[in-house]
């Protein structure tokens, strides 16, 4: 049964350290989706024309089906044909429509591995939507000068008080929301990276004080090629991080911030972040729907493509992705802790 499958497939993936947990909880939720629409739970059943039924399904779908509780527990057809008697627009994207067959795709082929007849003619992504967009317009970076103006706010400039940190004053408080936007600036890395780093993934390596991007207690991390390290640059540690650091350990807390939280099973912990920075970030820079809190990732790497002195693979392992180059992704050795250094501290300070 399909389920089953997935379930095993998620736990190897747990157990390797391929996926996410909210990877293998996305793959379950696709493949009881394709369940629901096609009515097929046995793999050794599926046609190609049941791929077609799937992504049918998914175009007369409305895109937040099922976020309301009122929707959470009825029938996927009901939720369907609801949703066409009021009018509303129906389709979800063309990105989740392709996502959800590279995951049918994943399912089957993990089935043939485990010795289970699959239908040879099966297909999924024959059925996968052309973009017109480019991935690099998904999100646009924030400019240096968006980061100026970001970094003026109230809250590392001097807030009116604790609670009201978008008020100008003359009180600093050096909590998540003040480090957690300076770690993304300085070093690229993923939302939920930072938020969900402990206190142990702050190490000495060779006498430069590093971030360890790994799976912990809190969190996953996207992919293997996500695991790396990162050296913290100088301007974090002269604004008094590691003293942070070095209090949150004195006071027996694993987790670096500690007062960041899910909101429920299936958030994610940076979920908390995001009304506050919204606010912080439409009060500096103005309203712009192509940027967010990951537009930080995408300035630290357009930052370091304009500095010639680093290196392609360099950047690659500070923001955990493959070069592309068979050679340097199997075969390239990492690079020195020094050499990152140099290439995080290429990154200019914010004020």
């Amino acid at each position: 049964m399909m389920q089953e499958i997935v379930t095993r497939l998620g736990k190897m993936d747990k157990r390797t350290g391929r996926a996410s947990d909210k990877t293998i909880e996305q793959c379950a939720g696709i493949a009881a989706l394709f369940v629901e629409l096609t009515g097929v739970a046995d793999v050794r059943a599926i046609r190609q024309h049941h791929i077609a039924v799937f992504v049918d399904g998914m175009d007369r779908l409305p895109p937040v089906y099922r976020r309301s509780a009122a929707e959470r527990d009825k029938p996927i057809a009901e939720i369907i044909a609801g949703a066409e008697a009021s009018g509303v627009k129906c389709g979800l994207s063309s990105a989740t429509i392709n996502r959800n067959l590279i995951q049918i795709g994943k399912i089957l082929e993990f089935a043939k591995s485990q010795g289970i007849r699959v239908n040879p003619d099966i297909n999924p992504s024959s059925l996968r939507r052309f973009e017109k967009k480019n991935a690099k317009d998904d999100r646009d970076p924030f400019t240096p000068e968006d980061v100026k103006r970001i970094f003026a706010a109230p809250v590392w400039s001097g807030a009116k008080s604790a609670k009201r940190r978008r008020q100008p004053g003359s009180v600093v408080v050096k909590d998540w929301l003040y480090w957690v936007p300076l770690i993304a600036a300085y070093t690229g890395a993923r939302r939920e990276e930072i938020c969900g780093l402990e206190t142990a993934d702050v190490e000495d390596e060779d006498g430069i004080p590093v971030f360890r991007i790994r799976p912990n207690t809190r969190r996953g991390i996207k992919n293997a090629q996500s695991e790396r390290r990162i050296p913290i640059h100088s301007h974090l540690i002269d604004l008094g991080f590691l003293d942070y650091v070095r209090d949150q350990r004195e006071r027996n807390r694993p987790h670096l911030f500690h007062d960041l939280n899910r909101k429920s099973a299936k958030s994610q912990i940076g979920d908390s972040t995001a009304y506050l920075w919204r606010n912080i970030q439409h009060d500096q820079i103005g309203p712009q729907e192509k940027k967010s809190f990951h537009s930080f990732r995408h300035y630290a790497v357009q930052g370091l493509r304009a500095e010639s002195d680093v290196e392609k693979h360099v950047r690659a392992e500070l923001f955990g992705h493959l070069v592309g180059d068979i050679e340097d992704d199997r075969y390239g050795g990492r690079a020195p802790v020094a050499t990152l250094r140099a290439a995080v501290e290429a990154l200019p300070r914010v004020f």
